[in-house]
């Protein structure tokens, strides 16, 4: 038997073939981890719901990807090599040329011609990567753009209306005050604002029910269209407030017939729950004068109305410089006016002042999670016990405008966290306006720790601000407190500023959520906010949630808190409500899209409570 002959291999040899082996071990490891990342980004620009796009130097589409069947109805391939501005809207084609220069925007808003024929509205997100060799192209991430289109045109429409009268809101109104001042400014004619409140309205609120309000808001609403031509203009400001626009008359005595004319027919009773009840009014007017604005009208006809409520109630009273700066009132039975009551800045500074010397004791509205039906928090409302004659709102509105907001703002802030005893792992939100967030009032009010703390500022005082309480309300958060955007839903601007704030709470305007359960938009509206509100990482809570069947289907849309009178009403003690478990056993799992109930053919009740600041 012959032996196997053994050669013997040098060292250099084998340890040159390790050494080939482990790179090859190496390079196919990483080869094959380089396929299974491409496959899983392929997966995930696929699954991502967007269409993506690398447009080259020339304005052409080189790599389609993504979702651009589902989302412009086109086969990848059809794109490539397609001009960017050959598929847009002839109004956006500068809007693709901004996108080409050299420091193109983030993120842009464009129309494109869907398969289908029609123009879809995209949001386009932008990365320039011209610069990189492996992609030498600017990366646009096209999303449909088409529920946020349609949820801001509905929000537009809600920002300048009232949704309850359908009146215009606030917002209109001193739009068209201003209007109307330029065009007396060329034109003859004056100017006059009258203020509307009623005095019996909490009253009746209280004894007959909200929805008795509700018929009560909406008969005086068309009282005062009735009681108005054409070019005059009536608005609710909110609560049980209302305001009308009167222009282009002849002379003052006009105003006070007008006056008349509304103290007469809102005086009549109205017919609620099947007997006759008065809610008097008191009316409040002023005239413009030589540069006045929309807010020296509104001022003054506020004051006025005041005046009408000190001097016996169910009358008007007309606010008028005859004498420099000598303010008279006119009563209705007076023909010339006469001097009357009115409470100048520093009396009304005083009076404001000495509410402090009392006690300031908020009430507590608890707030309910609607996944576990357990007490999540309480909000804390402002009471103020000693001036029970005027609401809250009223009572800070006459603070600010004297100089002492902030310092009313900080004492009734103070006097909510002071509260002890709150239930173990529950938070605590307080109302802020956003004038007074950086007041040294308020900040000496609020403690270095603000955890468990929810701070609540108003959608639209934050619009009022713009940008400059983001870095006031970070270094909050960074304190340890919670943002909170409250009524949220009431104007479509405040769309991009949750977008820009991310806060951690978007409380829901009163309006939107109020008999959701009979109202279709008002639940597909709602959906939306949960959309958006999960994108940028924020809960929803409902407020104002009235009856248990609009709770069982705010719970169904997937809104994680609730406060209302379904959960419980505002206390001066902790709260320790729980939801039924078959509410929140009901709620639908998130993701599917279809609205939980078809919406009665009864009209929707609507939110009548004003703002949690100026409660009834």
């Amino acid at each position: 038997m012959s032996k196997a002959m053994h050669i013997p291999v040098p060292q250099e040899v084998l340890t040159a073939a390790a050494v080939g082996a482990l790179v090859a071990a190496v390079a196919l490891a990483a080869w094959l981890r380089g396929r299974r990342r491409a496959a899983l980004l392929r997966a995930l620009v696929d699954h991502s719901g967007d269409a993506i796009v690398i447009l080259g130097a020339d304005g052409r589409i080189d790599t389609p990807l993504g979702a651009v069947q589902e989302v412009l109805g086109r086969r990848p391939e059809t794109l490539r090599g397609a001009r960017l501005e050959d598929l847009v809207h002839p109004d956006d084609t500068d809007t693709v040329r901004a996108l080409r220069s050299t420091a193109p925007p983030r993120e842009a808003a464009l129309r494109l011609r869907h398969a289908g024929g029609f123009w879809l509205p995209v949001h386009a997100g932008v990365a320039d990567l011209r610069d990189d060799r492996a992609v030498r192209g600017l990366v646009l991430r096209l999303r449909d753009a088409t529920e946020q289109r349609e949820l801001e045109s509905q929000l537009r429409e809600r920002a300048l209306h009232d949704p309850l009268t359908g009146l215009p809101n606030r917002a209109l109104f001193l739009d068209r005050i201003e209007q109307a001042l330029q065009r007396a400014g060329r034109d003859d004619g004056l100017v006059s604002v009258a203020f509307v409140d009623l005095d019996d309205f909490k009253a009746i609120n209280d004894t007959l029910g909200h929805a008795a309000g509700d018929e009560l808001l909406v008969g005086v609403a068309e009282r005062l269209r009735a009681s108005l031509r054409g070019m005059d203009t009536a608005a609710r400001l909110g609560g049980d407030e209302f305001a009308v626009l009167l222009q282009g008359l002849p002379e003052h005595s006009e105003a006070v017939r007008v006056a008349e004319r509304l103290l007469a027919a809102l005086s009549e009773p109205h017919e609620l729950g099947g007997q006759p009840r008065h809610a008097l009014p008191s009316i409040g007017v002023s005239i413009g004068g030589d540069g006045a604005t929309a807010e020296d009208l509104m001022r003054q006809a506020d004051a006025a109305m005041y005046a009408a409520k000190r001097a016996g109630k169910g009358r008007y009273e007309l606010y008028a410089r005859t004498h420099g700066d000598v303010s008279h009132a006119a009563r209705r039975d007076d023909a010339e006016p006469v001097p009357g009551w009115f409470l100048r800045s520093e009396e009304q500074r005083e009076e404001v002042l000495a509410l402090l010397d009392a006690p300031l004791q908020p009430l507590l509205a608890p707030v309910v999670d609607l996944r576990s039906g357990r007490l999540a928090g309480h909000e804390a409302l402002p009471h103020l016990p000693a001036a029970d004659d005027r609401p809250p709102a009223a009572w800070l509105a006459q603070a600010r405008r004297c100089g002492v907001g902030p310092r009313l703002e900080g004492e009734i802030l103070r006097a909510a966290l002071a509260l002890a005893g709150r239930p173990d792992g529950t938070f605590l939100a307080v109302n802020l306006p956003a004038y007074a967030v950086d007041a040294d009032e308020v900040q000496a009010a609020l403690p270095a720790d603000l955890a468990g703390i929810v701070v609540e500022v108003d959608e639209s005082s934050l619009l009022a601000a713009g940008g400059a309480l983001e870095g006031s309300l970070a270094a909050l958060r960074r304190r340890g407190a919670r943002l909170s955007v409250d009524g949220a839903g009431a104007g479509y601007a405040g769309l991009r500023m949750l977008m820009r704030l991310r806060p951690d709470l978007v409380k829901l305007d009163r309006a939107l959520v109020q008999a959701v359960a009979e109202d279709l938009a008002a639940q597909t509206l709602v959906e939306s906010f949960v959309r958006l509100a999960r994108n940028v990482r924020a809960e929803v809570c409902a407020d104002g949630v009235e009856t248990a069947e609009d709770l069982q289907v705010l719970a169904r849309l997937d809104v994680r808190y609730a406060q209302g009178r379904a959960v419980g009403p505002p206390t001066e003690t902790w709260s320790s409500s729980r939801i039924a478990p078959p509410v929140v056993a009901a709620r639908r799992a998130p993701g599917t899209g279809a609205p939980v109930r078809r919406a009665s053919t009864a009209p929707p009740r609507r939110a009548t409570t004003p703002s949690r600041r100026s409660s009834r």
